[in-house]
C-alpha cells in the first residue's frame, strides 16, 4: 500500500485559502473558482465591459472607468452589499480577458486603447531632466502623477508647479508639456472622448471619478479576478 502523498495546490486553490484567511466564511471566497485569475506585469492592462464581476487582490494599478453610479458588491468587502441586484445585472459570459500591452506614442508615452469609445489612457514615464509633450485633445483630460517631481504646463502657458495633492485644470485643444523633472516621474492621463466641443463641460463635471490609483497589499504586480 502506497503512503498518501499530498499534491501541490494550484494557484487558484492557494488563492482561495488566502481569501478565506482574509475574509473568513465570506461567500465571495468560492467565487474565485468561477473567475479568471489574472496576474498583470508592469506595463500591462486589461479592460472590463459593463456588468463584469471583478475583484482586486494585490499590487498597484490605475483604474479608469466611465462615469457611473452603479457600483454593486456581493462579497470580499466590508462595504455595503446588494447580492440580489448584482446577480440580476451580471452578463454571465465565459472567456479569457484580453491583455493590453499599450501602443508607444513616443519614447516616454504608452497609450492603452480599450474597445469602447468613452476614453483612452496614456502612461508617461520620464527620467530626471527629460521632457515630453501630450498632444491636444478635444475633450477634457485627467492627470494623475503617481511618483516623482516636475513641472507641467499647457504648451502656451508658463510652467505650473502644483503642491502635492492639488489639481489644476487645462482647457481642451491645448497640448500639455511635462518638463524640468527633478526625479523620475510617472504620470497617467485619461482622455475623455466627446462627440462635440459643446460636450466638454458635461464631460468635465463627470471626469472626477474616472481615474484612481488602486493599492492592494505589497508588490507592484497587480492581481485580480475577473
Amino acid at each position: 500500500m502506497h503512503p498518501y502523498q499530498a499534491r501541490e495546490l494550484s494557484d487558484k486553490e492557494q488563492l482561495v485559502l488566502h481569501l478565506e484567511n482574509q475574509y473568513p466564511s465570506d461567500v465571495g471566497v468560492i467565487s474565485a473558482f468561477f473567475l479568471n485569475y489574472v496576474k498583470l506585469n508592469p506595463g500591462e492592462a486589461l479592460y472590463l465591459a459593463a456588468n463584469e464581476p471583478h475583484a482586486y487582490l494585490s499590487g498597484e494599478c490605475i483604474e479608469c472607468m466611465a462615469a457611473s453610479d452603479n457600483v454593486v458588491r456581493a462579497g470580499l468587502t466590508p462595504k455595503m452589499r446588494d447580492v440580489q441586484t448584482l446577480c440580476s445585472m451580471l452578463t454571465y459570459k465565459q472567456g479569457l480577458p484580453e491583455i493590453l500591452q499599450g501602443v508607444p506614442m513616443n519614447p516616454h508615452i504608452m497609450r492603452y486603447i480599450p474597445p469602447f469609445d468613452e476614453f483612452e489612457v496614456d502612461s508617461c514615464a520620464l527620467l530626471k531632466d527629460k521632457s515630453t509633450t501630450f498632444p491636444a485633445v478635444m475633450g477634457p483630460s485627467l492627470f494623475l502623477v503617481t511618483a516623482g517631481e516636475g513641472k507641467i504646463r499647457a504648451t502656451s502657458s508658463p510652467p505650473d508647479e502644483e503642491p502635492l495633492g492639488q489639481s489644476v485644470n487645462f482647457d481642451p485643444d491645448h497640448g500639455l508639456e511635462m518638463d524640468k523633472v527633478w526625479s523620475s516621474e510617472v504620470a497617467w492621463e485619461s482622455e475623455i472622448h466627446t462627440k462635440e466641443k459643446g460636450d466638454d463641460c458635461e464631460a468635465g463635471r463627470q471626469v472626477a471619478g474616472l481615474l484612481e490609483l488602486v493599492k492592494m497589499g505589497n508588490g507592484h504586480n497587480a492581481e485580480k479576478t475577473v
